[in-house]
Order: C-alpha cells, then sequence, then structure tokens
C-alpha cells in the first residue's frame, strides 16, 4: 500500500501558503518561527479562549483553517513545529475530529 504524504494534498499546499503569507504579513523584517504558535484542534473558538486564558491575554493575529482531515492538520503542525514555531508541553490524545490547525504569535515585538 502506497503511502500518503498528506503535505502534498491540495488542501495541505493551499493552507501552507495561507499560513506562510500570514506569518509573513505580521512579521518585522524576517520571520522568527519561535515567536509563533501552532496547534491542532477540533473546536476553533475554545482552543483560541484556552490560550487566552492561559497566557491572560488575547492570542495576536489568530487564524485557524479547517484541514478537512486529522492526518492533513497533523502534517501541516508538524511541519511548522520543524520550522521552529512553539508547540505545547502538554500534549494529549487528538481526537478524530481534529480537522483545524492554527496559528498564533505568541510573542509580539515592539513595531506590532
Amino acid at each position: 500500500m502506497k503511502k500518503i504524504n498528506y503535505l502534498q494534498t491540495k488542501t495541505a499546499k493551499t493552507i501552507k501558503k495561507f499560513i506562510n503569507n500570514h506569518v509573513n504579513e505580521h512579521s518585522n523584517f524576517k520571520i522568527v518561527y519561535s515567536r509563533w504558535y501552532v496547534g491542532v484542534t477540533n473546536n476553533p473558538t475554545n482552543r483560541k479562549n484556552a490560550h487566552k486564558n492561559t497566557n491572560q491575554k488575547e492570542p495576536y493575529f489568530w487564524v485557524h483553517f479547517n484541514c478537512r482531515s486529522k492526518n492533513i492538520a497533523l502534517a501541516i503542525e508538524q511541519f511548522y513545529h520543524d520550522k521552529g514555531m512553539l508547540e505545547t508541553d502538554h500534549q494529549g490524545g487528538t481526537a478524530n475530529d481534529t480537522y483545524y490547525v492554527y496559528v498564533y504569535k505568541k510573542h509580539k515585538t515592539i513595531l506590532d
């Protein structure tokens, strides 16, 4: 059986393009991936509120995308982790209906 490269799907390519544009638009001079956080969820609203409560502030430049599958969402998340985006230290189980990937700027700069 042929292994699927989820990053090569049309959905993943499109979402990566949107994320790249978003991060570039909200970065000064150059992209510093360690200022950004990427994660996956089955409920973006609840997840955003959880980050807001944890960080005691609204997530900066929050954006989320429906990846249409858990595997695509996880592949995109791993792609950006490999680039240096932050992740949670407390990884739990990922629900089967986790179709969303989200990104936000965790550490603003003086120019933001």
